[in-house]
């Protein structure tokens, strides 16, 4: 038997609730079949960064049922989030062996979309560990799978964590037009991703760092602009104190100030960036920032 297993959660719902109704479809249900497998994987999906010791015993439970229904992707998906449960606390030498054989029961049953996201997943673990070639070379393997099957938001992610790969190698112009490619896949599929505004973060810093600072203030606007349009406070934060730095350097010491006080107070980075660029200035940006500074 073959199942498609769709990892995907709703953003209507927050993961505590999608947990609830998830727990609750299962309560409900005394069928032991295939429909409790993919309910058992998606609730140990949801429970990865909340519960990550629960996400492996409903892991397990995914695996021996798989096993005993004669669910070989079923099983596979089982070793996989596995792996991840494993991933998201550091246990890396468990979450790669968690893949491998994940892999290994997916290219029994010819699963190319579940080989290129265990293809991509062994690149996580070695890019996690510092070994960028070898996670590189993963990621191309997880690639290479995923323009055969025309997979757009696979592509999109896949690209994304190729860039990012060259980018720890200082390969810069590479990773940027990999980037892009990125940007690009996920304009395609249609979804307000994420990870749009990181991206294009990472490719504003990339032209920072080749000198292109006209290139850079563009891409640190755009990843501003798409961060609060999706709510996305980290990438915001970060753009916002990249591009503080370039206004700064050009002597835009007031619309540097605007910008960085528009951050949330709370955010620390913010705050100490703002202390930063004060008494590196020792001028009046202080009265901007309007932060009370102990010389």
């Amino acid at each position: 038997m073959f199942l498609v297993f769709s990892m995907s959660i709703s953003a209507a719902f927050s993961q505590q609730a999608m947990i609830d109704s998830l727990t609750r479809e299962l309560d409900r249900s005394t069928q032991i079949d295939s429909q409790r497998v993919v309910t058992l994987v998606r609730l140990g999906y949801a429970y990865t960064n909340v519960d990550p010791a629960e996400s492996r015993r409903l892991a397990n439970e995914v695996i021996i049922l798989s096993q005993s229904l004669k669910i070989q992707n079923g099983e596979g998906t089982g070793h996989q989030l596995l792996g991840i449960s494993y991933a998201v606390q550091g246990n890396y030498p468990k979450a790669l062996s968690a893949y491998i054989k994940a892999f290994e029961i997916r290219a029994e049953v010819k699963d190319t979309a579940g080989m290129a996201q265990n293809y991509s997943n062994i690149g996580g673990i070695y890019f996690n560990q510092g070994e960028y070639k070898t996670a590189k070379e993963y990621i191309e393997k997880a690639l290479s799978l995923m323009l055969r099957k025309n997979d757009t938001m696979g592509l999109a992610n896949t690209y994304h964590a190729l860039g990012l790969t060259l980018l720890e190698l200082e390969r810069l112009t590479e990773a940027r037009k990999v980037l892009e490619k990125s940007l690009t896949y996920h304009e395609l599929s249609g979804e307000n991703s994420p990870y749009s505004s990181g991206i294009l973060q990472a490719i504003g810093e990339i032209y920072l760092e080749q000198g292109k600072r006209e290139q850079a203030h563009a891409f640190f606007d755009e990843s501003i602009r798409k961060a609060e349009f999706i709510g996305d406070t980290r990438s915001y934060v970060n753009s916002a104190l990249y591009k503080s730095n370039l206004l700064i350097k050009n002597g835009d010491y007031e619309e540097a100030a605007d910008l960085l006080n528009k951050i949330e107070p709370s955010a620390n980075e913010a705050q100490l960036q703002r202390e930063i660029i004060a008494l590196h200035l020792q001028k009046s940006i202080r009265i901007f920032f309007k932060i009370d500074l102990h010389d």
